[in-house]
């Protein structure tokens, strides 16, 4: 990484000047004084007027280039001071002050160049660390969205599974009405049977009481006219014959019929059983479903 140094040595200064007691008071024009004593030292090169007002935060162009031409006359004083107290002193022992003067100088930008590298190397670290911390913030943005993505996901299938729940819940009301209609009509019809079943086998009670009666009176009539009716004899028990022929047809159908409703009644009662089935498998299925939503919206919660 390149950095430029006056850069660096401007920021640093600028956050040393930052320390300095007072300083939030000074006004621009002495803020600007302070800088400018501090670059001299460090042999960095003073910059425009807006270059040191970014530095002191403050100030505008009379004020800042003011200040600069004030520290530039002290400056000059300064140094007249300096050179006419050099005059007095011996050639000798001028030159060794110089000297002093000189290597303190050098020696102090030495050190302050290393002390740069230092600062050069700390800014290239925190911009490596910053460079990682966005590239794990655009991770975590990234993992983000793929969660929100996750989300909305469970949230379409928890509305399906909610949508056919409620399909199912409507199927099994309908096949609950439907047995309890079907159950309702096989009761009405149980009950026409039995009353049709009731008046068959009144009827054929009677019909065989009366089918009784009427042989007992042929046979109190056969035989009371036995003597006075003996050619009649067969003629009579001819009809008579026909009568119980005719009266034992009557019963075979009766109880024919009785079977055929019996048949009808069982019928019912099986279409009953397969009604009470097919509405128990669609309550699991029912269950089924309740339990898999169930299982989705905690699932969902632990995303979470």
């Amino acid at each position: 990484m390149t950095t430029d140094v006056s850069f660096v040595s401007l920021v640093t200064i600028a956050d040393g000047l930052q320390d300095t007691a007072g300083w939030q008071g000074m006004t621009a024009y002495e803020r600007t004084k302070r800088l400018l004593e501090a670059l001299m030292r460090a042999g960095i090169q003073s910059p425009s007027w807006t270059g040191i007002r970014d530095v002191i935060g403050k100030g505008s162009s009379g004020d800042i280039n003011r200040a600069k031409r004030d520290f530039l006359k002290e400056h000059a004083s300064s140094l007249r001071k300096m050179h006419g107290a050099i005059k007095g002193i011996p050639e000798e022992l001028a030159q060794s002050m110089m000297s002093v003067w000189t290597t303190a100088i050098d020696h102090a930008h030495k050190e302050f160049t290393e002390q740069v590298s230092a600062w050069e190397m700390v800014i290239e670290q925190t911009e490596t660390g910053l460079a990682e911390a966005e590239q794990a913030r655009d991770d975590a943005q990234a993992r983000v969205k793929e969660l929100e993505r996750e989300m909305a996901g469970v949230h379409e299938a928890n509305i399906s599974l909610r949508t056919l729940a409620e399909s199912e819940r409507a199927s099994r009301e309908q096949a609950e009405r439907m047995f309890e209609t079907t159950l309702e009509e096989l009761k009405a019809s149980n009950a026409h049977v039995q009353n049709e079943l009731g008046d068959a086998l009144t009827r054929f009670e009677g019909l065989e009481r009366r089918s009784l009666m009427e042989i007992d009176h042929a046979r109190q009539e056969t035989r009371e006219a036995k003597d006075r009716y003996a050619s009649d004899q067969a003629k009579e028990h001819g009809r008579h014959a026909v009568e119980m022929q005719r009266a034992r047809t009557q019963i075979i159908e009766q109880r024919t019929r009785l079977t055929e409703l019996g048949s009808l009644v069982t019928e019912s009662q099986n279409k009953a059983i397969a009604l009470e089935a097919e509405t128990e498998a669609l309550r699991k299925q029912v269950v089924t479903a309740q339990q898999t939503i169930q299982s989705l919206i905690a699932a969902k919660g632990d995303n979470r």
